[in-house]
């Protein structure tokens, strides 16, 4: 099985996923987890937000803006469907997140 996977390339996926942006969030989701910090948000649920055409996207580069100010492109990128990180910056937000809700 190990053969087969490495000419299937299942081991080389799995190697370059830990040395890039193992942290890969659909837009909507990134927003439903860290949209708080978004002012334009207006504490609207996430469904709400879909159903008035809402740009998540724009929402989370305004988030990522908001919260670290100067974050380099090899930290995070945005995809056309997704938002992509490292493991870094995806323990960052979260302890933003965990002292946000503590106050």
């Amino acid at each position: 099985v190990s053969t087969q996977s490495t000419w299937v390339g299942v081991l080389d996926a799995i190697r370059i996923r830990k040395e890039s942006f193992p942290i890969r969030r659909i837009f909507s989701n990134f927003y439903a987890r860290y949209g708080d910090f978004d002012p334009l948000s207006k504490n609207k649920p996430v469904e709400d937000l879909e159903k008035e055409g809402f740009d998540f996207k724009s929402g989370c580069q305004r988030i990522i803006e908001i919260l670290f100010q100067s974050v380099r492109n090899d930290k995070i990128l945005f995809g056309k469907t997704k938002v992509f990180m490292r493991q870094d910056i995806s323990n960052l937000l979260d302890s933003v997140l965990a002292k946000w809700v503590i106050v």
